[in-house]
């Protein structure tokens, strides 16, 4: 009885083994949106059914490096402080141990680009809507879902717009406010230039009439 049970213990153990070794490696790389620059310092979390299963953050050059078990979707979030947050969704679920023994490389990764939250412009899209959806095919490895994507392309397209009219409308209402804040220096300089002119004046009126 006791060797049975060590037995299963012993088959336990590699089962668990061998499956931890059954993980694909996803690469994330996080860049700004208008400069294409390298972010780092991006969350990086992974969602199995709703519950985080990893969470890291990218290095110095944007990268965040992920191993996900086969045999499951999940949903890949990407968020930093004042930026809005994205996510795309990794379906690994037809991938079998079979599959990679015999098939294309799972292997994949996505690039990222991270824009401003601007106060006044709707981020719901990406909100609530995955860039694209990666899904792997036996013959031509980890695609990614190209209609998700092309509509993701759109509605980031007109968010861009958005953002770009926020943005000038500050860099406007900026412009007004110094612009102001000079006039009213200078209405004061002169201000006190012509009290200073007028004090002069009364004083060289006094001094004549004193002669």
């Amino acid at each position: 009885m006791k060797f049975k049970y060590l037995l299963f213990f012993f088959f336990y153990l590699l089962s668990n083994h061998l499956f931890s070794q059954f993980e694909i490696p996803f690469h994330v790389r996080t860049l700004n949106y208008f400069t294409q620059k390298k972010e780092p310092g991006v969350s990086v979390k992974v969602f199995d059914e709703g519950s985080e299963i990893l969470s890291i953050l990218s290095d110095g050059s944007g990268d965040a490096y992920l191993k996900l078990p086969i045999g499951k979707k999940y949903k890949v979030v990407m968020s930093k402080p004042g930026k809005v947050t994205r996510f795309v969704y990794v379906n690994y679920t037809n991938i079998t141990e079979k599959t990679l023994e015999e098939n294309a490389d799972p292997a994949g990764g996505v690039d990222m680009s991270l824009f401003d939250d601007v106060p006044n412009v709707d981020f719901s899209f990406v909100l609530n809507y995955p860039a694209t959806e990666f899904v792997y095919d036996e013959n031509l490895g980890l695609q990614y879902d190209e209609p998700t994507a092309e509509k993701t392309i759109t509605e980031v397209d007109r968010i861009v717009k958005g953002i770009k009219i926020v943005k000038a409308k500050e860099e406007e209402a900026n412009r007004q406010a110094l612009a102001k804040v000079k006039s009213d220096k200078k209405a004061e300089e002169d201000r006190l230039a012509s009290e200073l002119a007028l004090k002069k004046k009364q004083e060289e009126d006094r001094l004549a009439a004193e002669a």
